[in-house]
């Protein structure tokens, strides 16, 4: 039974247990948000300066497309009235190609091929090229013309990226210069700079046609991705998603880079699940952690309860008879003073000695005293009502509060203790009796002291008849 006190120290206790558990999870909680922002901060940096590199990369590629159509001009123009001019452009295209160029043309302003740098194959029909009408259309523009990819009509499942130029003399479209760059290339170049299958990077035009992807897929080339597109549009240099990615439908990390020089776009991507594979190991560990500690503050809390019952129990009981203490008793008993002087209420209070006890330590020693003790505490909780109260109340005298008990009840619960304690007797425990003095409660008691002082004197009122009686 919990005073207030009692109750209040018990509740701040577990109150306090509560909220340590709660600061623990939720510094785990906050360190595990901070971490899935960390990963996520890493892999943004980490595909943004990928996919800078790659747009750099290309940069260079087709700067040096250009740089190469203007030496070609240059080369056309100084062997101009050289009568094997036809050879001599030839070998220069030749000279001039590179592992990353598929093909060399130059076309003329009928749209039609005059030099190119495959051998034994017959031209093509290339009137329907983005690259040729571009320039047939933009009247004397001598801008660079970077086209979207292209499949190849002479190479099976060749794609390429076509750089183009248009020169003029004397105002006249002189000839277009096309150089070809192996979109096949790319994909292998680019290989080592992707950490396993489910990284990616890739290259696409500002209308969001894919250029290079990898891992490499064949039908990844040519295909326009929306988000690529609409970010091509946008008026910002780079851009960072995490959704599910529109080529292989695995929720990826990802960040496009836009140059300022040509229409092209580069990205590059982790899968999601690979970034936070260190989150997801910190999360399942946090909510095992999380787990463990509602277990435990579940289990400390029976443990806290039964230890704070026991320690309730050693504060208010007796440790040989397990009746209340005299300190706790004399407590309860004072309530009971309190509201039969309220109500003008009845209760008894009835002492009780053991009869001969220095004699039962002296002969057959301290253990066999305490087996007395112990055994008039069983009769008296055998013979009282839940609502009574007794203690112990010094070494082998005890005590008894029957509540709404006149004498004459209280002289029959004496009774039955008297005569089953000096009959209950066996061979193992000193045979011994016990002296009782009953009082009642009086309306012009002053206090609780008044009413036990009355028994106590009645109790060596028995003593000195010659014990194991009752006096009322």
């Amino acid at each position: 039974m919990f005073d207030s006190l009692d109750k209040k120290i018990y509740l701040i206790n577990i109150v306090a247990l509560l909220i340590l558990s709660l600061i623990i999870t939720g510094l785990l909680c906050v360190n595990l948000v901070n971490q899935k922002e960390y990963l996520e901060k890493e892999a943004k940096n980490k595909t943004e300066a990928t996919a800078k590199f790659i747009l750099s990369d290309l940069e260079r590629f087709i700067f040096g497309a250009e740089e190469l159509m203007e030496g070609i001009n240059a080369v056309e123009q100084h062997i101009l009235e050289d009568e094997n001019h036809d050879e001599e452009i030839d070998k220069v295209l030749f000279q001039s190609m590179r592992d990353h160029i598929l093909n060399i043309l130059v076309i003329n302003k009928e749209a039609k091929i005059i030099h190119w740098t495959l051998k034994n194959v017959p031209y093509p029909d290339i009137s329907d090229r983005e690259y040729v009408n571009y320039h047939l259309n933009q009247i004397k523009s001598t801008k660079t013309f970077i086209g979207d990819p292209n499949l190849s009509k002479v190479r099976d499942k060749r794609w390429f990226l076509p750089i183009s130029k248009a020169y003029y003399e004397n105002g006249e479209l002189k000839n277009i210069i096309v150089i070809i760059l192996d979109l096949d290339y790319f994909n292998k170049r680019y290989k080592k700079h992707s950490d396993n299958e489910n990284s990616s990077i890739f290259q696409a035009s500002n209308n969001g046609e894919i250029y290079m992807r990898y891992p490499y897929k064949y039908e990844y080339i040519g295909k326009k991705i929306k988000e690529i597109e609409s970010f091509g549009k946008e008026r910002v240099d780079k851009k960072h998603f995490d959704i599910p990615s529109p080529l292989d439908n695995k929720k990826r990390i990802a960040t496009l880079v836009k140059s300022d020089i040509y229409p092209i776009i580069t990205g590059a991507s982790l899968l999601t699940s690979d970034v936070l594979e260190p989150w997801e190991t910190q999360k399942r560990n946090t909510i095992t952690i999380a787990v463990l500690l509602a277990i435990g503050f579940i289990l400390l809390i029976v443990y806290y309860t039964r230890l704070q019952k026991k320690l309730i129990t050693l504060s208010q009981r007796d440790s040989l008879t397990k009746l209340l203490n005299r300190g706790y008793f004399t407590k309860l008993a004072q309530n009971e003073f309190k509201r039969a002087k309220r109500v003008k209420g009845d209760f008894c209070i009835v002492m009780l000695d053991i009869d001969n006890f220095k004699q039962i330590n002296d002969t057959f020693g301290h253990h066999k005293g305490d087996k007395v003790i112990k055994k008039l505490a069983c009769e008296i909780k055998t013979n009282i009502r839940d609502i009574d109260l007794s203690a112990r109340y010094g070494g082998e005298e005890f005590i008894i509060l029957l509540g709404n008990a006149n004498i004459d009840t209280a002289f029959k619960v004496a009774t039955r203790i008297k005569d089953s304690f000096a009959k209950e007797q066996d061979e193992k425990t000193p045979s011994t009796t016990v002296s009782i003095g009953i009082s009642q409660f009086r309306n012009d008691d002053k206090s609780l002291e008044n009413v036990i002082k009355r028994a106590d004197k009645l109790m060596y009122t028995s003593k000195n008849s010659g014990k194991n009686t009752i006096s009322i």
